[in-house]
């Protein structure tokens, strides 16, 4: 999903109680295995929103590139970033999630960081969104 509205719905619908028959778990769920209910569903990877930094070097990349495009300012950024997240947090049929990527690296712009590991947005504003 490229938007936490989009990832909201996407989600939308999930019965934890019933996961293991919903279609879009069952795309996420490993193919063969069974699982009971109440298993944790955890998202082990969504997020990257990619953004060219002007608080570090911009990675090993040619051309500046992000899953869904790229946004054009820190507002964007965190507007994006902070949806995503927003959807993730208020899906009862989660038990978890982790944020890719910490960092850019090589063709990637995707990070919460620069290649450098300057942060993009204040460590404060970073841990509002993640925090709740």
């Amino acid at each position: 999903a490229k938007t936490g509205l989009e990832l909201a719905e996407a989600l939308a619908g999930l019965d934890p109680m019933s996961r293991h028959t919903h279609p879009r778990v069952l795309e996420a769920l490993v193919q063969g295995e069974s699982y009971e209910t109440g298993t944790p569903l955890l998202l082990t990877e969504f997020g990257g929103v990619g953004f060219v930094s002007t608080r570090g070097a911009p990675g090993e990349q040619s051309e500046p590139w992000g899953y869904g495009g790229l946004v054009r300012s820190e507002d964007d950024l965190l507007l994006r970033v902070k949806g995503l997240v927003d959807a993730v947090r208020h899906s009862t049929a989660l038990a978890g999630f982790c944020y890719t990527q910490l960092a850019d690296v090589e063709g990637e712009l995707n990070g919460l960081l620069t290649a450098d590991r300057n942060p993009k947005l204040s460590p404060h504003i970073w841990r509002s969104v993640f925090a709740g």
